[in-house]
């Protein structure tokens, strides 16, 4: 019987992550998880770039493991990561990240790098 959930998921998978994202697009989330992404890579890539300078790879690590609230759980015998999920948030707590993460950039003298998707 299980398998059969399974496939039910799979099946409806796509349709499903089209009404959240139509849902986010309504209420105007879409925009902040944009922004709230753009974020996190300007700080993955600048703590890339800083790989010699040992300690500004630190400071940018840490800033971008606050932003993304990362943290293991143990559960058993097996350990999971858990991070911020910006889908599952709503409008209010993706605006106040955002509002932390340019706060966190501007703190660094970091440049937001603009990503465009492809709609």
């Amino acid at each position: 019987m299980s398998h059969f959930f399974e496939e039910l998921k799979l099946k409806f998978k796509a349709p499903l992550l089209a009404l959240r994202d139509l849902g986010h697009k309504i209420t105007g989330n879409d925009e902040l998880i944009e922004q709230y992404n753009n974020i996190i890579m300007t700080l993955a890539r600048a703590a890339d770039e800083a790989e010699k300078d040992y300690s500004r790879k630190a400071i940018l690590l840490n800033a971008l493991y606050k932003l993304e609230d990362s943290s293991s759980i143990e559960h058993g015998s097996c350990f999971y990561e858990a991070s911020y999920n910006p889908y599952r948030a709503t409008r209010s707590e993706n605006k106040k990240r955002v509002e932390y993460g340019y706060r966190i950039l501007n703190s660094l003298g970091l440049v937001l790098n603009k990503q465009s998707r492809k709609r």
